[in-house]
């Protein structure tokens, strides 16, 4: 486990849930049409999702692969217009239904009446307890590491590019699953978001929503925000300065186990494999490795503060 990232830093530093299948305009158009009754000239393709305007309304055109339950999204959708935390309003098709399937392909249709962009304060107000559970993230991140493993042994040869970061970060998952072994207890269930991104388009859309811990709400923006924001460090030390003091211990330290597994990168990885891209698309991600290293240890200091974690060796010993 530790070998490979050791191995890792000694080689050369370099450079929705969410994910629809990817659709022609035209498919597109056509379904819309037979289903709807919208007759669409233009429809635009932007971070996955499909974009369109009529009768001066936009409309986001959705086609799901993943499994998601309808009267769940109905439900946590309904309970957080209670909080008037608007998400996009499903559209029935004319079979009276929300789901429209055609050729074996599942189709969503949905009328975007959110902002565009996501504020800060828009991100602390989506805060809401939905039940009590315990976390799951074992179990799935031993089914997917074990399915990512089996998979690039296939592929390995192809993405030379990908091996490096492959390696590396299918060690820190491992970490974080060996850490989720010291802690089991029943926590406060929040409704989060799958993947987070900062358009609303993503950020109000029912099925980028889940069920999870807070900190997976928070660990996902640290994320997004040391990925996408070149003032990334003065964010995420205003942020957690912030947060941490509004977390129990038990939420701090899931905060802390989930930065090891760094889904961008596990996302990107999906996508070059089962869309066939060049693995040139991974190395934004795999330059900033040692910077993400960086950043855990930076975080195991702060939480740290507050509550007792497990020592990690390969972070601390060489610092």
């Amino acid at each position: 486990m530790l070998a490979a990232i050791k191995e890792n830093q000694s080689n050369k530093e370099f450079g929705k849930y969410l994910n629809p299948i990817r659709i022609k305009s035209s498919e597109s158009k056509k379904v819309i049409k037979e289903y709807y009754g919208m007759d669409v000239d233009k429809i635009i393709k932007t971070n996955s999702n499909y974009i369109f305007t009529y009768n001066k309304e936009k409309y986001l055109f959705y086609k799901c692969f993943n499994n998601f339950n309808m009267e769940e999204i109905i439900k946590i959708t309904s309970y957080l217009y209670s909080k008037n935390i608007p998400m996009h309003i499903l559209i029935k098709n004319k079979n009276h239904d929300f789901i429209t399937s055609k050729d074996n392909s599942t189709y969503i249709l949905m009328k975007v009446i959110c902002k565009e962009k996501v504020t800060y304060d828009d991100i602390i107000n989506f805060n809401f307890i939905y039940s009590n559970g315990k976390c799951k993230w074992k179990e799935l991140w031993s089914y997917k590491n074990d399915f990512y493993m089996k998979q690039f042994s296939e592929y390995q040869n192809k993405y030379k590019e990908l091996k490096y970061g492959f390696n590396y970060y299918l060690s820190l998952s491992e970490i974080g699953i060996s850490l989720l072994n010291t802690i089991d207890t029943d926590m406060p269930l929040y409704i989060t978001h799958k993947r987070f991104n900062l358009n609303g388009i993503d950020f109000y859309n029912p099925f980028n929503i889940t069920i999870d811990l807070v900190s997976r709400e928070i660990s996902e923006y640290i994320k997004y925000i040391f990925y996408n924001d070149k003032n990334y460090k003065y964010k995420i030390t205003d942020y957690l300065g912030n947060i941490l003091k509004s977390l129990t211990n038990n939420e701090k330290i899931y905060l802390f186990i989930r930065m090891f597994y760094n889904t961008i990168f596990f996302d990107k990885y999906e996508s070059i494999i089962e869309n066939n891209l060049s693995d040139n698309e991974i190395i934004e991600i795999t330059k900033k490795t040692k910077e993400y290293q960086n950043l855990l240890l930076f975080m195991y200091y702060q939480i740290s503060f507050y509550v007792k974690l497990k020592e990690i060796s390969f972070l601390t010993i060489q610092h």
